[in-house]
């Protein structure tokens, strides 16, 4: 793709069109995801930037461009099954990834929009699905010695460097398995543990967030444009502990994924993208 082609598709998408759209895919994908865990009897909630906007605003973040829910470990696990099983369990229009079903190096499952694109610094390139997403987190019973989180946290960043599109040979499904196996067994031997946590997330270096299981043992329903969702009982301590105590005051942060999102265009029209091209396209 050459800069003026890069540029052609700025000027057809202005601003606040494009935004609408990213908005109205996020919406679809939220629904799709949502009847399938209603037909089988899923538990999740929706977390990270989608529950703060639930909350805060009653609405989705405007400058946010994906859905963030949660499962717990068992429900999550349930619902990798029945997707291996039945890839069209969502529609057509949908792709349920992981490092099974795709050549890609996500160490959690997402549910992309065939039609659309999402890049980001880490995966602009390679033949996998790069559709507009929802990341799918399992929750998992945490360790309470900080010794054994840090353990934990330096296994789930090596597995996903591993499952990197950099790294030969390409076998992110094995590793795929690996960190499941891993962390299912972590989430059984801490049955008793009064934490949760979003372990996969540790991947990133920042602060081990961990939460209180007691804080999601009751769901609520609120509005989130123009559907119900579940939302954590103390959902106000789960903010708190992702965002700090100003979570209620908006801030607003441009470019969240450094990326580039395209609610009007398959990726595969992205795919002879180079670095400079993407760097170019995300100014």
């Amino acid at each position: 793709m050459i800069r003026q082609k890069i540029e052609l598709l700025k000027k057809q998408m202005p601003v606040e069109i494009r935004l609408k759209q990213i908005k109205q895919v996020c919406v679809r994908l939220l629904k799709a995801f949502a009847e399938v865990c209603a037909k089988y009897n899923l538990k999740w909630w929706v977390d990270g930037g989608t529950l703060l906007g639930t909350v805060r605003d009653g609405h989705m973040i405007p400058w946010d461009d994906d859905v963030d829910v949660t499962m717990p470990r068992e429900d999550y696990t349930r619902l990798l099954n029945i997707a291996e099983r039945d890839p069209q369990i969502f529609g057509a229009a949908y792709f349920f990834q992981t490092a099974r079903t795709d050549d890609c190096f996500e160490v959690h499952a997402k549910l992309r929009d065939k039609f659309t694109t999402a890049l980001t610094e880490r995966e602009y390139r390679g033949s996998h699905n790069k559709g507009m997403f929802l990341d799918i987190f399992p929750l998992d019973n945490a360790p309470e010695l900080l010794q054994v989180r840090e353990d934990v946290a330096g296994f789930v960043k090596t597995v996903a460097k591993h499952t990197g599109q950099d790294i030969e040979p390409r076998v992110p499904g094995y590793y795929w398995d690996m960190l499941n196996s891993v962390l299912k067994n972590i989430h059984e031997r801490n049955e008793h543990s009064e934490h949760i946590a979003n372990m996969v997330f540790w991947r990133y270096d920042r602060e081990l967030i961990i939460l209180k299981k007691s804080w999601y043992e009751k769901t609520v329903a609120m509005p989130f444009e123009g559907m119900m969702v579940p939302v954590p009982y103390m959902m106000e301590q789960a903010l708190s502990t992702w965002y700090g105590g100003s979570w209620e005051t908006p801030q607003k942060v441009n470019n969240c994924h450094r990326g580039y999102v395209d609610p009007f265009t398959s990726y595969k029209e992205y795919d002879e993208l180079t670095k400079e091209e993407f760097e170019y396209l995300i100014k």
